[in-house]
């Protein structure tokens, strides 16, 4: 959580549970005892659940015990470069150097992506769809 937070929106992150997905939610409602209608909750099947909330610190105390958590971050808040960062001395995998044209194709970065960086040179393509700074 960035330093000098009280409070604001805040993006929690739940484990995939799959069937016990709505017992995991319920759970989240009564430790956090937050009213349902100040959240937006969307969960994939299968996989994560997002809950959007506004709370204050005191009640991130009580979100970070929760169990199932995967993490919680304010929206718009999330950086990667301390990550990047953290073992510069390490460099990750290099490609093939065959030229082949996969036929598989991924994408959604949500905070936008530099082209320039050396993994993603040449295999990524930012369609920006609004107009603001990159987090990757």
């Amino acid at each position: 959580m960035p330093e000098g937070w009280e409070n604001g929106i805040l993006e929690v992150v739940l484990h995939p549970l799959e069937k016990r997905a709505q017992k995991m939610i319920k759970a989240f409602k009564e430790t956090t005892g937050l009213n349902e209608n100040c959240m937006k909750i969307r969960t994939y099947e299968k996989g994560l659940t997002f809950i959007s909330i506004v709370c204050d610190r005191k009640t991130l105390s009580v979100i970070e015990k929760f169990n199932p958590l995967r993490t919680v971050h304010p929206l718009g808040e999330i950086d990667i470069d301390p990550f990047r960062m953290a073992m510069p001395e390490v460099e990750g995998p290099k490609p093939t150097k065959k030229k082949m044209k996969s036929n598989i194709t991924v994408g959604v970065f949500d905070g936008g992506v530099n082209e320039d960086l050396s993994l993603l040179k040449g295999y990524i393509r930012a369609i920006d769809e609004v107009n603001t700074k990159a987090t990757v």
